[in-house]
């Protein structure tokens, strides 16, 4: 069965950044989205992997889709 996560990728500075918006705290970076998105897919792996090690359940992903927004402030 698979499921399916989702990834947000963010730009900060020089870097992009991978968070999964279901697991706080799973996130990958790297020089260029490709490299973030494929280092969060490695840390969400290794967090399976560890859940499983140690007998916790599975998560489910809750998020089906991802719609980014922006807030608009008076500087």
């Amino acid at each position: 069965m698979m499921r399916r996560f989702a990834i947000a990728v963010v730009k900060e500075g020089a870097e992009f950044w991978a968070f999964l918006p279901d697991l706080p705290g799973v996130y990958g970076r790297g020089a260029t989205v490709g490299e973030a998105e494929a280092d969060a897919r490695d840390a969400l792996s290794d967090y399976l992997d560890f859940l499983r090690e140690q007998g916790e359940p599975q998560p489910s992903p809750s998020t089906d889709a991802v719609e980014i927004r922006y807030a608009d402030v008076s500087a």
